[in-house]
């Protein structure tokens, strides 16, 4: 089989004779005593142990007899219920190529596993067009045509193609406030606080992409749009930012940050920054700042940026007791000389205009194609911090409560997922709800007691009420279309 790379040495292909599942519940304990004995047939020194999903250690096993696997039980537990895999070779003397840079050119590859090398990293393994490699019964494992690469659906990852992405809503698919927003805080892509101070005007709104786009992969729809004119003040900041839930999230490895980005005219920087938040209540340790703080350059054309970033350990801090830590990433546009410049690489006072679409962040070291979640997923995760209801018709239902008072009551409203935490209630002005058989309007809305699932919605209404009678709080018959009521439990 052509080859090329470093020399070929005597040593051999393997072929998987023996490829056995246990429970931990099946293991001798009896046999050997301070082993758990499972039995296999190998040839020793090519065998492989995986517990509970885990490739343990050659360190925590015995395996030279070729008949019988026993792992220790000073080095390991294993629970009853933990799935023990065993795959045990059989060695033919053949060739193998040694550890290095290999690029197939011909043939196909049969009955070998590439070990102690990188796909990604120093020894790469190439594949040319229409290379196959195979298992042992002819099928195609990895297939390669035209640049994109293959895996059969009998390959199974190490780790979950899924939820790679601590990012929620980076495709910028959900707006549940809104469109467009000129306040600072959230107020219209989901998870996202576009906050500023000191610029004369600033507008964070909803960019839509032409159909059929090719600058950014995938035709997502939206993306986010900054627009702001700075007043040159010292003090002056411009930035998006998504905080993460729990300060745990990657702490302690090595991160990978992807988007894509652009400005309009002329060339701009933008500054990205990894903050560790260890919330409020008791004594938490004092915030990280400056985390792979990064600079990049944006032009007038689509560009995918990546950095890589090392998450520094949580090893001796101390998390508050108000559940309200985060893991956070800043885009930041702008920041005056008042900031500390080694969160944004001395950024500085600008003016203009930044777009920023498929934001990920995702353990490695290697920038994986956006991950695209369905839509009802991605919006599910993103109730778990705001739920808005808006109707699609005048006269909408929200919920049914009794009245307490001949002024106050309830409704009682059921939300989709469980939230993070305490529910604060908006809504868009009180003239936009009924109380029938009140009437319409009300004085007043507050959470009047929730838990993560429920909320109270009490309100307020200064006549026609009568204590013990049951009311509909709804959305009235006129601007109904621009009418809101909102449950947020942000970070």
């Amino acid at each position: 089989m052509p080859y090329i790379g470093s020399a070929v040495k005597s040593i051999n292909t393997r072929s998987a004779v023996d490829h056995q599942q246990f429970l931990g519940s099946s293991a001798d304990t009896v046999t050997n005593p301070g082993y758990y004995t499972f039995y296999v047939n190998y040839s020793p020194g090519n065998i492989s142990v995986f517990v509970a999903g885990n490739n343990i250690s050659h360190t925590d096993y015995t395996a030279n007899n070729g008949t019988d696997v026993r792992i220790s039980t000073s080095t390991l537990t294993i629970n009853p219920a933990d799935n023990v895999e065993i795959i045990g070779y059989n060695i033919p003397t053949s060739q193998v190529l040694e550890r290095s840079d290999v690029n197939i050119t011909g043939g196909s590859i049969r009955n070998v596993e590439i070990s102690d090398s990188n796909f990604l990293g120093t020894n790469n393994v190439q594949f040319s067009t229409g290379l196959p490699v195979v298992d042992s019964t002819g099928n195609n494992v990895i297939s390669e045509s035209g640049g994109v690469v293959t895996l059969a659906n009998n390959v199974v990852p190490s780790s979950s193609y899924m939820f790679r992405n601590k990012i929620i809503n980076g495709n910028f698919d959900i707006w549940q406030r809104g469109t467009s927003q000129t306040s600072s805080g959230y107020g219209s892509a989901d998870r996202w606080n576009n906050t500023h101070s000191g610029p004369s005007s600033k507008t964070a709104s909803q960019g839509v992409f032409a159909l059929g786009q090719t600058d950014v992969p995938d035709n997502p729809k939206y993306y986010l749009r900054t627009v702001f004119t700075s007043s040159g003040g010292n003090g002056d900041i411009c930035l998006t930012l998504q905080n993460i839930e729990d300060v745990k999230t990657l702490a302690g490895q090595t991160a990978k940050l992807s988007f894509c980005a652009r400005t309009t005219g002329s060339n701009k920087n933008i500054a990205t920054e990894i903050i560790q938040y260890f919330g409020t209540g008791g004594s938490p340790s004092p915030s990280v700042l400056s985390i792979g703080t990064t600079t990049h350059t944006l032009t007038s054309s689509w560009q995918k940026f990546t950095t890589t970033v090392s998450i520094p350990s949580i090893s001796g801090k101390t998390i508050g007791t108000d559940a309200n830590d985060y893991l956070g990433l800043n885009f930041w546009f702008e920041a005056g000389a008042n900031i500390n410049s080694s969160r944004t690489n001395s950024l500085g006072n600008q003016s203009g205009t930044f777009d920023i679409a498929q934001v990920q962040l995702e353990e490695g070291t290697v920038a994986t194609p956006f991950e695209h979640r369905p839509y009802g997923l991605e919006l599910s995760l993103c109730q778990r911090y705001a739920h808005f209801i808006r109707p699609a018709s005048q006269y909408a239902a929200i919920g049914v409560g009794r009245a307490w008072s001949s002024t106050q009551g309830n409704a009682h409203v059921y939300l989709p997922v469980s939230m993070r935490g305490a529910i604060a209630i908006e809504y868009s002005n009180l003239s936009h709800f009924d109380l029938p058989p009140a009437g319409e309007g009300v004085n007043g809305l507050h959470n009047d007691g929730s838990t993560k699932q429920t909320v109270k919605v009490g309100w307020v209404r200064n006549s026609n009420v009568t204590s013990g009678t049951y009311y509909q709080l709804e959305f009235e018959d006129s601007n109904w279309q621009n009418a809101y009521l909102g449950f947020t439990s942000e970070l």
